[in-house]
C-alpha cells in the first residue's frame, strides 16, 4: 500500500467507543440537539466525532492521544466537551498533509439528524450537508445552520415562540377551560365502534391503568361498566384490573363480551371516527390527579368541534389543513384514517392550523419589509416547534401511567393505532405542552449556539437525491450514515410532521430550496424498502447512490460508512455494492451504538449489531483467484488479528474487524473467483471466522489439531466471550468448525433463545445442563465438574477409568477455562480441580515460576 493510510483504517477503541455511545443513547444524556425535533436513527455524537478524527488523522497518531481528543472516558458525556483551538487547527493541518488539498472539506450525503455534520462544524471543518428528505433539511438549518450564525439565538427563539404562544391563547384558551378549579393537563380518548352482535356503542382500550409506581404496588384503575347498553366509568386505587377491550386488532365488546373482527373495527373507525374522551388528567398541587370528564370538558370539545366545521372551507381554500391521503405503511394507520387530518381530533386540529396561519402572518409582516432572513428563521424554529408538538398531540400519542407523561407517536418509529389515546393541553405546564416542548427547543438551540458559533465551518446544505449529487468539487473525506433497506421508510413516516410543517412555511426559501413547494416528501428516489417500494428498488437505488459517491470522491479520497443491519445477507449486499462501485474496503469496525437489555443485541454477541465500512478508490481493475491470493491473505489477517486481540477485541467484535483486514488485500481486486465457484461476501466471512476461531483457540490451547470440533466450538465461545449469540453468528462459527448446531443442541451443550423475532442460542455451563453424554472431550470435563461439585476429588478419580479421555486431555481444557473472568462458575471450579491435581496457584500478591 503506497497511500497514506488514516487512523481509522489501522484502529478504533471500539469497546470504549461502544460502551459511550451506548451511554449517550440514553435520555438522561442523549445530546440537547436531539430533544429539538425527533428524527430517525441519528447516530451518536461520539462515534460520528471518533469517525471524523479517525479519518483524518494518520495511522502512527498516538492511540492515547487520539482517546484524549475525542474525550473519552471523561466525568461527563464526550458530547458535552468541545474542541481547544490548538486541536482544531492541528486537525486541518493534518487533513491537508494527509489528502494534500488546500482545503478540509467534510461531506455527508445522507445527513439524517445532523449528528455527523454538527461534529464536523465544531471541529470548524468545512461541512457539505445534503439529505433527499426535506424534514432533514429543516432540522440541519435549526441545529446546525442558524446557530453556527446568530450570537443569542435563544434569546430570539425564546420571543418567537412567547409571541405564538400568546396568540394562540387569545385564538385557543377558551377551548380548554379549568376541570373542577384544576387546569387540564391530558385528555385521555377511546375509540368507540359500533359491536356486530348487541349493536351497542363499545371502547376499544389496551391498558385501563392510569397510574402505577415504579414497584407496582400502588395502581389507579379507569374501570368501565355496562348497564341499559351505555357504558359507564369510575376510578379506582388498587383494585383488580380491568380486562382490556382490545386484543390483537381484535376488539371485545364490554356489554356483550362477543369478539369485534379488526375488519369490522377498520371499517367502524374509518366511516364514523368515534372517539370519545373517557378520562381527564389534571394537574394536582403536588402530583397528577385523575377524574372523569365533566360537563364543561365535554362542552368545550363540541364547541371546537362545530367551530372547525365552521372554518373548513376556509382552511381547505388557503390550505392551512392537510388534504393528503396517507400512503400504506408498515405502521398501517393508512387502514384506519386514509387521511393526514384525520389524525387529529378537531381541537387538536383547530391548534395546529391556527399555528400555521399565525406562522404565515409573522413571516408575511418581515417578508412585507424584505427582511428575508428573519422571515426565515422564524419559519424554520415555528416549524421545529410546530412539529415537536405535533409529535405528542395526536391520535397517535399515548399516555405513560408509570412516567406520567405523553408517549409521543413517534415512540416506536411512528405508533399504530393507538386505541386509548391522547390529547395534550397545549397551555398546561405538563408533557408535551407548548411551555414544555419549548424549553427542550430552547436548550438544544443554547447547546448548538455554544458549540457551533464562530466555527468557521463554512457549511453548506442542500437537499438533493444521493444519486444524482453533484458538486462543484470533489471530496476528500466522506463520512455518512445511509438509510438501510426496510429499517424506515423516511418518506412516508416523514409525512406525518411534514404536511405540517410544509404549510407553515408556504412562500419561504423559495429560491433556496424548491423542493419546499411541495407538500409532501418526494420519494421517486427515496433509498429504502417500504410497502410502495421494493426490495429491488432499494437495491437499485443503493448501488446507484454509492456509485455516485465513488464519483463524488477525490481519487485519494477516504469513504466512512456506518452501516447497521441485523442480516449477514444485507452485510454481503453492502460490501457487493461498495466493491461493484469500485471501492476496496481498508477497515470493518464494529460499534454498539444502541442501549439495550436484549441478551441478543448486548456486547458482543451480534456480530452484524453496527458497522463502520471504511473505503477507497480501487487503483486498478483485475480479477483474482481466492486459491492464489489466500496466501497474502491470511499474512495480512494474522497481522491485524494479533493486533486486534492486543486492541481488546473479543468475540464477534474480533470478526468484524478481523474481515476489514481481509477485505483490504480482496477487494483490491473488482472480481475475486474461487475455482469451486463464484466468491460471495458470505464466504470470505466464512473463511475469517475459521481463521479467528484457531486464533482464539491456539492463545489457550496449544494442541488444537487433537480437539473434537464441539470442544473447539464451545471454548470458542466461552473464551471469545461469545456465551449468547444471534443465530446467523453462531451458525457461521459453526460452519468454520464443521458442527452441526442442532446435534450440538441434542447434545445438550446448548439451548435455543428467541427474543421476539431474534432467534439465537446460548451455550451452557457445567451446572446448567440437564444431562451430560461422553461424547466429546468438554462432555467428559463438564462431568468431572460435576462429579468434582457434589462429592469432591475422589469421585472424580474413581470415574476417570470410565472416561474415554486422558487425565492430561481433561487437564489441558481445565487450563484453557483459567482465562473466563474470576467470577465465572467455570473458572473456580476448574482452579479447584487443578489444585488438587498437584497445581499450585498464588495467592494474592504472591508471584510463581509456573506459567498457568
Amino acid at each position: 500500500m503506497n497511500e497514506k493510510r488514516t487512523l481509522i483504517e489501522r484502529y478504533l477503541p471500539v469497546e470504549e467507543l461502544s460502551r459511550e455511545a451506548k451511554e449517550e443513547k440514553k435520555p438522561a444524556y442523549h445530546p440537547p440537539i436531539s430533544d429539538m425535533k425527533f428524527y430517525w436513527t441519528r447516530k451518536p455524537l461520539i462515534t460520528a466525532r471518533a469517525a471524523i478524527i479517525a479519518g483524518i488523522l494518520p495511522e502512527d497518531y498516538d492511540i492515547d492521544s487520539f482517546k484524549k481528543n475525542i474525550h473519552l472516558n471523561e466525568n461527563k458525556r464526550a458530547h458535552f466537551y468541545d474542541f481547544d483551538e490548538k486541536f482544531r487547527k492541528d486537525l486541518k493541518r493534518y487533513f491537508k498533509e494527509q489528502f494534500e488539498t488546500d482545503a478540509a472539506v467534510i461531506c455527508d450525503p445522507f445527513s439524517g439528524g445532523g449528528s455527523i455534520p454538527f461534529e464536523a462544524m465544531r471541529l470548524g471543518l468545512d461541512t457539505y450537508i445534503n439529505d433527499y428528505n426535506p424534514l432533514s433539511w429543516i432540522i440541519s438549518n435549526a441545529t446546525l445552520i442558524y446557530p453556527s450564525i446568530y450570537k443569542d439565538l435563544c434569546i430570539i427563539v425564546e420571543q418567537i415562540y412567547d409571541d405564538i404562544e400568546k396568540l394562540l391563547q387569545k385564538e385557543m384558551a377558551h377551548l380548554y377551560p379549568s376541570h373542577n378549579g384544576k387546569r387540564v393537563a391530558t385528555y385521555i380518548y377511546s375509540w368507540y365502534v359500533k359491536c356486530p352482535n348487541c349493536e351497542n356503542g363499545t371502547p376499544l382500550v389496551a391498558s385501563w391503568r392510569l397510574f402505577e409506581d415504579r414497584n407496582g404496588k400502588n395502581t389507579i384503575y379507569l374501570v368501565p361498566s355496562s348497564l341499559n347498553g351505555e357504558v359507564h366509568y369510575s376510578i379506582k386505587r388498587n383494585c383488580n384490573e380491568p380486562a382490556p377491550t382490545v386484543r390483537g386488532k381484535k376488539g371485545i365488546c364490554v356489554h356483550c363480551g362477543k369478539t369485534i373482527e379488526n375488519n369490522t373495527l377498520m371499517k367502524d373507525i374509518q366511516t364514523n371516527q368515534n372517539a370519545k374522551m373517557i378520562a381527564v388528567v389534571v394537574e394536582g398541587n403536588a402530583k397528577k390527579e385523575f377524574d372523569l370528564p365533566c360537563e364543561s370538558d365535554i362542552n368545550a370539545f363540541d364547541a371546537a368541534r362545530e367551530l372547525l366545521k365552521i372554518r373548513w372551507d376556509y382552511l381547505i381554500k388557503n390550505d392551512l389543513i392537510p388534504i393528503e391521503r396517507i400512503p400504506p405503511n408498515p405502521s398501517g394507520i393508512h387502514n384506519y384514517f386514509i387521511y393526514w387530518n384525520r389524525l387529529f381530533n378537531p381541537r387538536q386540529t383547530l391548534l395546529l392550523t391556527y399555528f400555521i396561519e399565525i406562522t404565515r402572518e409573522l413571516t408575511s409582516f418581515y417578508l412585507n419589509q424584505n427582511n428575508i432572513q428573519k422571515a426565515e428563521l422564524i419559519g424554520i424554529y415555528l416549524a421545529i416547534l410546530l412539529g415537536k408538538h405535533i409529535g405528542s398531540n395526536s391520535r397517535l400519542s399515548t399516555y405513560n401511567s408509570i412516567g406520567q407523561n405523553v408517549a409521543s407517536a413517534t415512540s416506536n418509529k411512528l405508533n399504530s393505532i393507538q386505541w386509548n389515546h391522547t390529547e395534550v393541553n397545549p397551555f398546561s405546564s405538563s408533557s408535551g405542552s407548548l411551555q414544555v416542548i419549548k424549553e427542550y427547543i430552547l436548550k438544544g438551540v443554547k447547546y448548538a449556539n455554544k458549540n457551533l458559533l464562530d466555527k468557521n465551518s463554512n457549511p453548506i446544505l442542500s437537499n438533493e437525491s444521493t444519486i444524482s449529487l453533484n458538486p462543484i468539487s470533489k471530496f476528500k473525506l466522506i463520512v455518512t450514515d445511509p438509510p438501510y433497506k426496510d429499517d424506515v421508510p423516511y418518506g412516508e413516516f416523514s409525512d406525518f410532521f411534514y404536511v405540517w410543517e410544509s404549510r407553515a412555511l408556504k412562500g419561504l426559501f423559495t429560491n433556496l430550496n424548491p423542493v419546499l413547494k411541495f407538500s409532501e416528501t418526494p420519494k421517486d428516489e427515496e433509498i429504502d424498502e417500504s410497502m410502495l417500494r421494493t426490495e429491488k428498488f432499494f437495491e437499485h437505488a443503493f448501488k446507484k447512490a454509492i456509485k455516485n459517491l465513488h464519483g463524488i470522491l477525490d481519487d485519494d479520497g477516504l469513504l466512512v460508512l456506518f452501516f447497521a443491519h441485523s442480516s449477514i445477507n444485507a452485510w454481503d449486499f453492502v460490501i457487493n455494492s461498495l466493491q461493484s462501485a469500485g471501492f476496496r474496503i481498508t477497515a470493518t469496525w464494529p460499534i454498539h451504538t444502541e442501549y439495550t437489555a436484549n441478551v441478543l443485541a448486548r456486547g458482543k454477541a451480534s456480530i452484524t449489531s453496527s458497522i463502520l465500512i471504511v473505503g477507497r478508490k480501487r487503483k486498478a481493475n483485475k480479477s483474482g483467484y481466492i486459491e492464489e491470493i489466500q496466501i497474502d491473505v491470511e499474512e495480512h489477517l494474522k497481522k491485524r488479528i494479533d493486533e486486534f486481540w492486543n486492541y481488546g477485541l473479543r468475540g464477534a467484535d474480533l470478526t468484524v474487524s478481523a474481515m476489514g483486514a481481509t477485505l483490504d488485500v480482496i477487494t483490491q481486486y473488482s472480481e475475486v473467483k474461487s475455482y469451486s465457484g463464484e466468491m460471495k461476501v458470505k464466504d470470505v466471512l466464512n473463511m475469517v471466522q475459521k481463521y479467528v476461531a484457531e486464533y482464539v483457540l491456539n492463545r489457550f490451547i496449544g494442541k488444537t489439531s487433537t480437539i473434537d470440533s464441539q470442544t473447539s466450538f464451545y471454548l470458542y465461545s466461552r473464551l471469545g466471550q461469545l456465551n449468547s449469540m444471534p443465530f446467523d453468528t453462531a451458525n457461521l462459527i459453526a460452519k468454520s468448525l464443521n458442527i452441526d448446531l442442532k446435534s450440538f443442541e441434542q447434545q445438550g451443550l446448548l439451548k435455543s433463545i428467541n427474543s421476539g423475532k431474534t432467534k439465537g442460542i446460548s451455550t451452557l455451563k457445567f451446572n446448567e445442563r440437564e444431562f451430560i453424554g461422553l461424547h466429546s472431550l468438554i462432555d467428559a470435563v463438564h462431568l468431572t465438574m460435576t462429579l468434582f461439585a457434589k462429592g469432591g476429588y475422589s469421585d472424580v478419580e474413581r470415574e476417570l477409568s470410565n472416561i474415554p479421555y486422558s487425565k492430561s486431555e481433561i487437564k489441558d481444557i481445565l487450563v484453557a477455562l483459567l482465562a473466563l473472568p474470576p467470577e465465572d462458575p467455570e473458572r473456580q471450579i476448574s482452579q479447584k480441580i487443578l489444585e488438587r491435581m498437584g497445581y499450585a496457584f498464588p495467592k494474592e500478591g504472591q508471584s510463581v515460576l509456573e506459567d498457568f
